[in-house]
This record gives structure tokens, C-alpha cells and sequence, in this order.
């Protein structure tokens, strides 16, 4: 898998608002959906949305004045990606390392028994 560098919490957000939409999406529509949970400025928005076109999370098309900006990664890719690094990065590549240290945190006997079925039906694919 290509690895995709991590993005700050504050550009997940912005990046989340737009992997709900469908089509492109100006500054002002992205700022207007934040601002249902954050109190950015318009223009932090727009820095957001610039940086992550940057990184290459965003195609941009220019309308007149504005931009309006579309993922080219979908969340799923990056949560993927995200996911391997810190499996990489934490557990060494080990999977059970990861599950080891999950099932001696607070998980429940219930989100365990979840964990073991989706383990005995992989293997059956």
C-alpha cells in the first residue's frame, strides 16, 4: 500500500466534511459545515484547505475567484494507511502484538468475542 502521510486532527475534521460530500466543495460550504462544531475563521478553513491539497489529499478547481476542493483518498484509504503505520511503527508489524495489547486494555467480552469472529472468518475466505 502507498503510504499516505498523517494529517492533524484539525485537517481530519476539515477532511471529514468533505469525504461526506459528493462533489467538489468551495471554502465557503466546507467553513459553513464546520462551523455546526468548530468556530474557525473562513480563512483558517482555507489555509486547511490549501495545506492539504499541498499534501495531496485534494484536486482543486478554480471557479472565477474561488476554489473548490475534492478528496482524491478516501477516508477508508487513509484510515488504512494510518492504521499500518502505527501497527509498523508501535507492535513492530506483529498483529498479535496489536491484539495482545487490546485484549489487556479495557476491552470488554463482548467487542473480544466480535475480535475472534472476524479473525475465524477471514481465515475462511
Amino acid at each position: 500500500m502507498k503510504k499516505i502521510q498523517k494529517i492533524s486532527d484539525s485537517e481530519y475534521e476539515v477532511m471529514e466534511v468533505l469525504w461526506a460530500s459528493d462533489d467538489y466543495m468551495e471554502v465557503s460550504a466546507v467553513h459553513a459545515a464546520l462551523s455546526k462544531v468548530r468556530k474557525w475563521a473562513y480563512n483558517t478553513v482555507g489555509t486547511f484547505l490549501i495545506r492539504l491539497n499541498g499534501k495531496g489529499f485534494l484536486d482543486v478547481k478554480k471557479h472565477g475567484r474561488a476554489n473548490s476542493y475534492y478528496p482524491l483518498i478516501t477516508e477508508e484509504e487513509y484510515i488504512k494507511s494510518q492504521t499500518e503505520e502505527f501497527l509498523q511503527t508501535i507492535h513492530k508489524g506483529s498483529k498479535r502484538s496489536l491484539i495482545a495489547a487490546l485484549y489487556d486494555s479495557d476491552t470488554d467480552n463482548e467487542e473480544l468475542d466480535a475480535l475472534i469472529r472476524m479473525v475465524e472468518n477471514k481465515g475462511k475466505n
